[in-house]
């Protein structure tokens, strides 16, 4: 299918997140010697293990010619490990641990992999609890069932009976264990959905400042990254985006088609990689495929630089002009996202209209801002919030949601109970008040975020996708750093946003009415452009001074 030019599309939200990796090249190397007779082969004890909060294993690595063994865990957090391959549990989740083998006269590395997975003491002890009950009632059972046989055989039949009885337990009932199940972390109970998601995500930057953040571009890249291979990044994005991968892969090559048919939003990717390395081919058909991402093989040069930001740039409308810098070399791999949106107002508000208006920052600050008052017909109402529906186009596909917090200054978005705020929208007049608005955040500011993408991603237990490898020769994570740059301009005509992972009465003659709803968001406020066929939640933010 033909792609349309995103040149096309005036403003737009996009980036997602870079991927940038360091490194050496690996691999399977160890094997053979020299000469390619005799073979180092190498093996950890356990490649999984369950293990209570608090408890030690220790791994070995069993095999011949070993010079050293490092050893290294993928999320310290979950569990440490020490020189001599000491496994501490620290608490409830996933840790991949790596041994890297060192073989005599040899420079060749061979990295060993076991996955870790850490249990509460309580679940540890019902697990056992559960299946020592299993266990007693099948015992019990086969039992209850040779006396019967007992009473009714011969004495030849019994005794073989009696056989069969102290030996099935031991043969063919299998006891449960921990290291049989999958645990139920904090994480995975969490109900996957769009605005939830959306919601965590602004809120757990704690931003001081304007916050604006486009889910869809976030969970592109990070879609992408669970092709990588690795089974945990293929879990736990699963586990956040509530479907398996399949569905995942499905879900947004479907939204990318529609894109391209669409008059407001398009979107893109591309893959970049050193072109000294292989790129993983499964992954690179894949990304191709279903992302309909463009791969570039790059020298990975200061021009390599240049060409990015221009990708950035022409995919963004020159929105967003840069997103990565020549200090940030040597990049062996990166990926990136970019959604673009540019909505026309299905009514548009009358540029005759606009007028100056204060603006209430804080109780101390107040700011002079271009207002646009107009009418609506949508108002949504619950015990924290009211708001407005304002839609683009004539089909109402977009729309924009503008969202009042009734208690003053600031606020965090989990406070507002925006599911039961959706569910209150009812059909009547309702005067509203939007100021005119230019806003740009980045996730790496941290004059104005606590916490960067990385630390976010991590909190989301999503950490494992910087264990993500594209590269076939580069036995390195390809995922660095992670970020998002966005902005917004919205104006009479409509909004434009792009995102790189990205009170005076009016006056004339009107006359209003006076049963009608106000909604006037002249004091700090939320608000989203969501994709009303799909739920999906495009851009989400937090404006506390236009």
């Amino acid at each position: 299918m033909k792609r349309k030019s995103f040149k096309k599309f005036c403003g737009g939200l996009c980036v997602a997140l870079t991927v940038i990796s360091l490194g050496y090249c690996a691999g399977n190397w160890g094997d053979t010697d020299a000469f390619g007779a005799t073979k180092n082969r190498v093996t950890l004890s356990v490649k999984n293990k369950t293990l209570t909060v608090g408890e030690k294993f220790k791994l070995k690595v069993k095999g011949a010619r070993i010079k050293k063994v490092s050893w290294k865990s993928m999320k310290k957090s979950v569990a440490t490990v020490s020189k001599k391959g000491v496994v501490k549990a620290k608490k409830e989740g996933r840790a991949t641990i790596v041994a890297s083998v060192k073989f005599k006269n040899k420079k060749a590395i061979k990295k060993l992999k076991t996955k870790i997975t850490v249990v509460s003491k309580e679940k540890s002890t019902a697990s056992k609890n559960q299946a020592a009950e299993v266990q007693t009632t099948k015992v019990t059972e086969l039992q209850t069932t040779n006396q019967k046989e007992n009473t009714t055989e011969k004495t030849t039949d019994s005794r073989e009976t009696t056989t069969k009885a102290t030996t099935e337990p031991t043969t063919e009932i299998e006891t449960p264990t921990a290291e049989t199940e999958t645990p139920t972390t904090e994480a995975e109970t969490v109900e996957n959905n769009a605005l939830n998601r959306a919601v965590k995500l602004v809120d757990s930057f704690e931003a001081n400042d304007n916050i604006l953040v486009s889910p869809t571009s976030l969970d592109y890249v990070l879609a992408m990254a669970a092709n990588s291979g690795d089974e945990d990044i293929k879990e736990d994005v699963e586990k956040y985006l509530g479907r398996n991968l399949n569905e995942i892969n499905q879900y947004y090559y479907d939204l990318m088609i529609k894109a391209e048919n669409d008059d407001f939003l398009s979107i893109a990717n591309s893959v970049w990689y050193d072109q000294k390395y292989t790129l993983n081919l499964p992954f690179a058909n894949l990304v191709k495929q279903h992302y309909l991402a463009d791969v570039f093989a790059e020298p990975m040069d200061c021009g390599s630089i240049d060409k990015m930001n221009k990708w950035a740039k022409d995919n963004t409308d020159g929105l967003i002009d840069k997103i990565v810098d020549y200090d940030m070399l040597p990049i062996y791999s990166a990926v990136f996202n970019a959604v673009l949106f540019d909505g026309k107002w299905t009514s548009k508000f009358d540029a005759r209209d606009t007028f100056e208006q204060e603006f209430n920052v804080n109780e101390e600050t107040k700011k002079i801002v271009k207002m646009m008052p107009g009418t609506e017909y949508s108002y949504f109402e619950n015990e924290y919030a009211t708001g407005f529906e304002k839609t683009y186009g004539t089909d109402k596909r977009y729309s924009f949601i503008g969202i009042l917090p009734k208690k003053e200054g600031e606020f965090n978005l989990s406070d507002l109970d925006l599911t039961t705020f959706l569910d209150s929208k009812e059909e009547t007049t309702t005067y509203i008040r939007l100021p005119k608005l230019e806003l740009g955040w980045d996730s790496s500011d941290k004059s104005i975020n606590k916490y960067d993408l990385n630390d976010v991603l991590n909190k989301f237990n999503l950490g494992s996708i910087f264990d993500a490898r594209f590269l076939d020769d580069l036995d390195v994570p390809s995922v660095k750093k992670a970020f998002q740059v966005t902005k917004i301009l919205v104006d009479e005509d409509g909004t434009k946003a792009a995102a790189v992972t990205g009170g005076i009465e009016a006056e004339g003659d009107i006359l209003e009415d006076e049963n009608a709803k106000r909604v006037y968001l002249d004091r700090p406020f939320a608000y989203m452009i969501v994709d009303n066929t799909n739920g999906e939640i495009l851009f989400i933010g937090k404006c506390l001074e236009p």
